[in-house]
């Protein structure tokens, strides 16, 4: 498959040239009180995955007749951008942060969803249903970048069995579409596990959580079986969804 085969090749490339200059300009991950690693690693990996998976987007056949691949690209790009500017600038406020996520996810729901639904109230609805969807995943995902190959690996099994189920549902262009990001994600390991010279960061995991929640969305679309699909999505879920919503609260005025 050309798409993935560019993909693993640009991502081992681009990842290893954003080590180069991240580490020149001195973007580190310094470990605090909740990290699991002891010394400072470089983070920003995420820039190179994001490389790779747009090259391999762009040798996929017949990607435009994906309906609402638009909203998967803004998802991607956008909440990988938000990323980029915490990693670059960590000071961010949480407020300005989280109205950013929003923002984008509303618009990526949007290009995401049908135009031909049965009702104005219902697919206002179904938007903020996606938008929740999309910043909730994304930010869950997140918290997990601070292990060695786990974002990595979990990222390239689930949308390795996103793109299974599409190829079972007969729809190879959407399964290549799965299959590159998944090698994206796959393309970060060999600087990330087992021993990591390199996180992937913000841009990464937002990158990766967005696009992963996106492709949930375009494989319902598509028609494919919900349960199979959103299973892999489960397992490691609930750790950090507890974690996640106290933090929310500490960060909420008057919290």
């Amino acid at each position: 498959m050309l798409a993935v085969t560019l993909t693993l090749a640009v991502g081992v490339s681009a990842v290893g040239v954003s080590l180069s200059l991240l580490h020149r300009f001195e973007i580190f991950d310094v470990p605090n009180a909740r990290s699991s690693h002891g010394v400072a690693v470089v983070r920003g990996g995420g820039i190179g995955i994001g490389v790779a998976i747009g090259a391999g987007l762009l040798a996929v056949t017949g990607r435009d007749d994906i309906e609402g691949f638009v909203g998967f690209v803004v998802a991607i790009v956008g909440f990988g951008l938000i990323g980029l500017v915490e990693d670059l600038r960590p000071d961010q406020p949480v407020v300005v942060r989280f109205a950013g996520q929003l923002v984008v996810g509303a618009v990526a729901a949007i290009a995401l969803l049908d135009d031909s639904g049965s009702g104005l109230a219902a697919w206002i609805g179904l938007a903020m249903v996606i938008t929740g969807w999309l910043v909730g995943f994304t930010n869950v995902f997140n918290f997990m970048d601070g292990i060695n190959g786990i974002s990595g690996i979990e990222a390239a099994v689930i949308a390795g069995t996103v793109s299974v189920l599409a190829l079972l549902d007969d729809d190879p262009t959407l399964a290549t579409v799965a299959a590159v990001v998944a090698a994206g994600a796959l393309s970060f390991l060999p600087y990330n596990f087992p021993r990591a010279r390199l996180f992937m960061g913000d841009v990464g995991s937002y990158l990766l959580g967005a696009g992963l929640a996106a492709l949930a969305v375009l494989g319902v679309r598509a028609g494919i079986v919900v349960f199979p699909l959103l299973a892999p999505f489960v397992p490691s879920r609930p750790a950090p969804s507890v974690t996640l919503g106290p933090r929310l609260l500490r960060a909420a005025p008057g919290g």
